[in-house]
């Protein structure tokens, strides 16, 4: 150990050599990202500050562009329908533009770029275009500002049109005063005509100085050409009255009319011409001009100086990119310098990792592959303090791998829960003894049981006091058997034993003490339990030559076994045909339920107490076999639990049952049917609505019918067995609970089901007379079921004596022979029928029954 520990001493420590290097490799690694970092985070704040002022300014300046592009279109819109809101849009887009431009020179980054300069300029024209703007919206409150050739045209076209208009009219009412029919006279048409033209052409000219004026052009073309139509029309028609008035057909005041509509008629279109001149100068609108010469330029260099300043603040954004692109490449090649530091910090790890750790584990690796169970030398082969800790955990675990070994290879060999062993083990003990009979031509006994009454106590009183029956029967078994026979745990409750050098008496009597053993009383958790077993025995070589071929044997006798009052059976060849004919059975009962021949229900009454009035009836199920003959009840019933075919075989019951019962049911609704469910019944989820469908499709009263399950067969699996019941009572149907004393239940459990009726099993009703004991039990059990809320059925009864007894015990309901043997629903029909009849009935009652049901 000293010269061990020296060793160890002077061995380096690769955590120390690795802590060493890692720090030069950390403070390499921090000092470059410390730089990296810093240069980053500089050139990112810059950048993110040039992207924080260049997006806060060009929101600004798409605000102020947007501004002026309102404006300008309120401008236009102004030129061509003027509206009073233009004016408002107009100045609340000039403020938003100030605010704009004040926001944009309060930012403390623009004066660190030095914009104040093109700011400057900026809000200069800015002012420029404002004072404009301000000025544009006076001066077109002047309408004689804003349309110049107005007054010209009052002054000139005017009066020629007035002078026109009144000399027509004064003609028109000369004529008319001289003809006397002014309407039928041809001058005064013509001259009517004369003035509807001149009142057209003037309505044109009219329109196309408002669309003009407007700067709606549409149309202004056709209005001109109308005018240049009706003009010589016009002129025409004066010339014709002109030739009349040569011809002497016109009065003095019409002579006088005509000459002076003639000559308004040359000034104005003289005038006409004049006007149609200017059509392509300004004259006509001076806030065009005022608009070409001060507002467009000012916008102009308002959007000149927005431009220069998207310009230099783009610039500055550039430079600050070309800022972090070089950071960037700066920080790559310290990245690649890393890499390469981090290469040969690799290069040298590898060196000291193969000299100190790879090198002495392939030698260790070698070493393991030489020595399989042999603990390896720490000495020689650590070269550092972790390979030597590595070497002696290696010897460690090793050692504990064997241990764990060995016990899983017990484990795969024998039962977790009894330590017995187990079907593996089994078969190659019982191979090996086959091999070892064979050449000593020697004979043994292979003995196959299981627990008789087991799946009662384990569902009674739980699976933990279930084990602990097991281990005390191995215990046992165990203490039964000689030092060259083997035990084995098969699972379940079922055992094997292996009795070697045993012929057929030596068997029967190992099998004779072995029930002994077991029929003893065992006390687990203070609880007195009792169990049977049932022994199947198969000689070698008489019964197989084989393993196989002898437990099967075996199990075949150990289900003959359990039909015997000994509970003990040798195998014979006819065990064979027995259980050929009991699958034979099952197959039939597939079948009858497919087409149902010779299944058939008969029903036993009950009546109530003290009256003896009929309560009931309960369906019986009954099948007559073709070859068989009569099917025991509770063999057909316990056959269809193994084979699965409880559930069909339930149902054909319940829909048969209530089918047949409503056929009596006219006569009878005071009575109500009762179905017995089987504990597997009880597992199955399907079984309320099972139940729901048959009541819906016969509309049989879910309150009258009741299903019975017996004790054992609700504690096999009390809380699958409770949310089952609850179901079924929420439809309305009654429960009860059948058999009620034989099983593991108390009253108090029952109380927390949906039960409404306990019956009493017969085996207490039929013996109370001469068992105290019995009559002990079924007055209390009367007492304490009607304290909790259930009404009692008496099952068995078989005498007068016994059902005036129950009477006077408070006995809600009875049963039995007595009362009526079960019949087919026809017979019950009957039975029920001379029931009602008074003196029948007297016949049937014993007198101490009456005198219970009399006042």
């Amino acid at each position: 150990m000293s010269n061990a520990g020296e060793h160890k001493g002077n061995l380096p420590r690769l955590s120390t050599v690795y802590l060493l290097l890692a720090a030069v490799m950390a403070t390499v690694f921090l000092v470059v990202a410390f730089t990296a970092s810093h240069l980053t985070n500089t050139a990112v704040k810059e950048n993110v500050r040039s992207a924080t002022l260049s997006e806060r300014t060009r929101a600004a300046i798409t605000d102020i562009r947007s501004a002026l592009r309102v404006v300008d279109n309120t401008l236009n819109s102004t030129l061509l329908v003027p509206q009073p809101e233009h004016e408002v849009t107009i100045h609340r887009q000039l403020t938003l533009i100030e605010e704009r431009i004040q926001l944009i020179m309060d930012d403390p980054a623009i004066r660190h770029l030095g914009l104040e300069a093109q700011l400057d300029t900026l809000e200069k024209s800015i002012g420029v275009l404002v004072f404009h703007l301000n000025d544009l919206i006076q001066k077109r409150e002047d309408p004689a500002w804003v349309y110049p050739l107005l007054t010209y045209l009052t002054d000139h076209l005017l009066a020629p049109h007035v002078a026109f208009e009144t000399a027509a009219d004064q003609a028109l009412r000369e004529i008319a005063a001289r003809d006397g029919r002014p309407y039928a006279s041809e001058l005064y048409g013509a001259f009517d005509e004369v003035r509807d033209l001149w009142r057209r052409m003037v309505l044109n000219f009219r329109a196309g100085m408002i669309r003009f004026a407007g700067l709606d052009e549409r149309g202004l073309d056709a209005q001109d050409s109308n005018v240049d139509v009706l003009l010589p029309l016009i002129e025409a028609r004066l010339d014709r009255l002109e030739e009349r008035k040569q011809a002497g057909e016109l009065g003095f005041e019409a002579e006088a009319a005509l000459h002076e509509m003639q000559q308004a008629a040359i000034e104005w279109k003289g005038h006409w011409r004049t006007i149609g001149g200017l059509h392509a100068t300004a004259v006509w609108r001076a806030d065009l001009e005022y608009m070409t010469d001060h507002i467009l330029p000012a916008q102009e260099r308002v959007f000149s100086s927005l431009g220069a300043l998207e310009s230099t603040l783009h610039d500055w954004s550039s430079s600050n990119t070309a800022a972090l692109q070089d950071v960037a490449h700066r920080t790559t090649y310290q990245l690649w310098g890393l890499a390469l530091l981090g290469l040969g910090f690799m290069a040298v790890t590898f060196v000291v990792m193969r000299r100190s750790v790879l090198e002495p584990l392939r030698q260790i690796a070698e070493s393991l592959a030489r020595h399989d169970d042999r603990r390896l030398p720490e000495n020689t082969l650590a070269r550092s303090q972790e390979v030597q800790q590595l070497v002696k955990a290696f010897n460690d675990l090793q050692q504990q791998v064997q241990v764990r070994t060995r016990a899983l290879e017990h484990q795969a060999l024998h039962d977790a829960l009894t330590g017995l062993p187990n079907r593996v083990l089994l078969n190659d003990r019982l191979e090996q003894a086959i091999s070892h009979m064979r050449r000593t031509g020697g004979s043994m006994a292979v003995l196959l049981l299981d627990l008789d009454r087991f799946k009662e106590v384990n569902d009674a009183l739980g699976h933990p006091v279930g084990d602990r029956l097991l281990q005390e029967v191995a215990l046992r078994l165990q203490g039964s058997l000689r030092s060259t026979d083997t035990v084995a745990r098969l699972g379940g409750d079922e055992f094997a034993i292996l009795a070697r050098d045993t012929d057929e008496l030596g068997a029967r009597e190992f099998a004779a003490k072995i029930r002994q053993a077991i029929s003893g009383v065992f006390v687990i958790d203070h609880q007195n339990v009792y169990v049977g077993t049932s022994i199947g025995i198969a000689l070698y070589p008489d019964h197989g030559e084989d393993a196989s071929t002898l437990m099967r044997r075996a199990d075949i006798a150990m289900y003959v076994a359990k039909e015997q009052s000994d509970g003990l059976a040798l195998y014979h060849p006819d065990s064979d045909d027995h259980t050929a004919d009991r699958l034979a059975l099952v197959g039939d009962l597939h079948a009858e339920l497919r087409d149902p021949r010779h299944l058939y229900l008969h029903y036993q009454p009950m009546i109530r107490l003290p009256q003896g009035s009929p309560a009931g009836v309960e369906a019986l199920l009954r099948w007559h076999h073709p070859t068989h003959g009569p099917v025991a009840p509770d063999h057909l019933i316990r056959m269809a639990e193994h084979t699965g075919l409880i559930g069909p075989l339930t149902y054909w019951v319940l829909e048969n049952a209530i089918s047949e019962f409503i056929r009596i049911d006219e006569a009878h609704r005071h009575t109500h049917l009762s179905v017995n469910l089987s504990a597997w019944n009880l597992q199955d989820p399907n079984l309320p609505q099972a139940v729901s469908s048959a009541l819906e499709k016969t509309g049989f009263p879910p309150e009258r019918l009741t299903l019975e399950i017996t004790e054992s067969a609700m504690m096999s699996d009390p809380v699958n067995a409770r949310q089952i019941l609850e179901l079924l009572s929420v439809m309305g149907v009654r429960l009860a609970v059948d058999d009620f004393g034989t099983g593991f239940s108390s009253l108090g459990y029952l109380k927390l089901l949906p039960v409404n009726v306990l019956k009493i099993d017969r085996s207490f009703v039929m013996d109370m007379l001469e068992s105290e004991n019995d009559a002990i039990i079924v007055r209390s059990t009367i007492d304490l079921a009607h304290n909790l809320g259930f009404r009692v059925v008496a099952e068995g009864v078989e005498n007068g004596e016994v059902l005036a007894l129950l009477g006077a015990l408070g006995c809600d309901f009875a049963q039995g022979y007595y009362i009526s043997r079960p019949g087919n629903i026809d017979a019950v029909s009957q039975w029920l029928d001379r029931y009602l009849e008074d003196d029948w009935r007297d016949r049937l009652v014993v007198p101490g029954l009456r005198v219970l049901g009399s006042t």
